[in-house]
């Protein structure tokens, strides 16, 4: 909305899908057609769903607290994400806000503020950071984020399959990332490209906490199929337990996703997806390019095995894996990873003012030195003394 101009209404009117004629039902359903009973009903029940999912608040152009709201930049089951400008600050922002539809639920509202907590609760260079949470006048909750200056995964993967020194540094990322919230006891459950960020300079940002798994307590209703089919892993798709082996299979259907540039498991629709993730065994095509090790296979195949006790038993140690064959593609040497996040901003900034604040730095660092020098010195003394003390026994 322009500024200065009168504000909207709350909310939009409902416009009714527009009905179904009695030709089209029968066309459809008729029991000679040879489509299921699922294919049959689709177009119907389309319209209606889409009805149901949109939106019926648009916060565009309006203020909330300190932001004001420019537009819709994204969508998922747990929010709506706009681009906002902090007027207090001078920057842009992103703000999640809960979908209205959800607006009055206060399970729902428990949810996402479980999410704002779990996610602000990870300091790490990898995981989005949380700059706060609040609510609007008329009862909406929000999120604000940082507004990344990048792309998601999801739209490289869409210009074309990464290589293999392209996509580990992403995965290993991604992967510590996810390793310092298994270790705060959160289990994110929605890895996707979609929710990986890939900044200018390289580092990878994991986003999106929503239905994560914060110390074995779900934030959505076990009974309740949240997620992304694709990248769920068996336990998840079949309503079993999950833990962080779950998430260390949806990083391995990403990395495939990333070097082949289509994912291990694939069906005409969503069923047929879910049964292959259930059922059948990966199809895994990225070896088949010559940059990607053909150990890479092995790798993949443990992090997709249907069991989670078949995985690797934590990220880290598939991290170390993906990082191993890349070294066993070297010839056995050791490959130096063009990753921007090996040493971050914040600890670049650290060893800076240690130095500046160590007097004298250059002295310290030649007595470190001359420290070592006099350990090895006085190592190798005592082992010439001791070999003449054996060689005077033994005569």
């Amino acid at each position: 909305m322009p500024r200065g101009a009168a504000p909207r209404a709350r909310g939009r009117a409902l416009r009714a899908p527009t009905p179904i004629s009695d030709a089209k039902w029968n066309r459809c359903c008729s029991p000679t057609n040879s489509e299921g009973v699922v294919d049959r009903l689709t177009p119907l029940v389309t319209p209606a769903s889409a009805w149901l999912r949109e939106p019926v608040t648009d916060w565009s152009g309006r203020t909330v607290a300190e932001y004001v709201v420019q537009k819709a930049i994204g969508a998922g089951g747990m929010g709506v994400v706009y681009r906002a400008r902090d007027e207090r600050l001078g920057r842009h922002v992103a703000l999640k806000f809960l979908p209205p539809a959800l607006g009055a639920d206060p399970g729902a509202k428990a949810r996402f503020i479980a999410e704002a907590r779990a996610a602000a609760a990870l300091d790490h260079p990898n995981v989005c950071t949380i700059y706060g949470i609040g609510e609007t006048g008329d009862g909406q909750l929000f999120i604000a984020m940082p507004l990344y200056d990048g792309e998601t995964l999801q739209e490289r993967i869409a210009r074309g399959r990464l290589t293999f020194d392209e996509a580990l540094p992403i995965a290993l990322q991604v992967a510590r990332g996810l390793e310092h919230a298994h270790d705060a006891g959160i289990v994110h459950l929605d890895v996707k490209p979609s929710n990986i960020v890939v900044l200018p300079d390289g580092a990878a940002k994991v986003l999106d906490f929503g239905i994560a798994q914060i110390h074995h307590a779900p934030l959505v209703d076990p009974r309740t199929m949240m997620g992304t089919v694709p990248y769920m892993s068996p336990e998840q798709a079949a309503g079993r337990a999950v833990d962080r082996r779950s998430d260390i299979w949806s990083l391995a259907v990403v990395l495939h996703e990333m070097l082949a540039g289509r994912r291990p498991f694939d069906g005409d629709d969503g069923n047929a997806v879910l049964q292959a993730i259930l059922r059948a065994d990966p199809v895994l095509t990225a070896t088949s390019h010559p940059d990607v090790p053909a150990c890479a296979r092995a790798r993949a195949a443990t992090a997709l095995a249907k069991l989670p006790g078949d995985r690797h038993a934590s990220m880290s140690l598939f991290a170390s894996e993906l990082s191993a064959a890349a070294s066993e593609r070297a010839g056995g040497r050791a490959v130096e990873i063009d990753d921007p996040q090996r040493m971050s901003a914040t600890e670049r900034r650290r060893a800076a003012v240690l130095v500046t604040l160590v007097s004298d730095y250059p002295a310290l660092v030649d007595r470190c030195r001359s420290c070592g020098r006099a350990a090895r010195d006085r190592a190798a003394s005592a082992k010439s003394r001791w070999t003449s003390l054996e060689n005077t026994a033994a005569s």
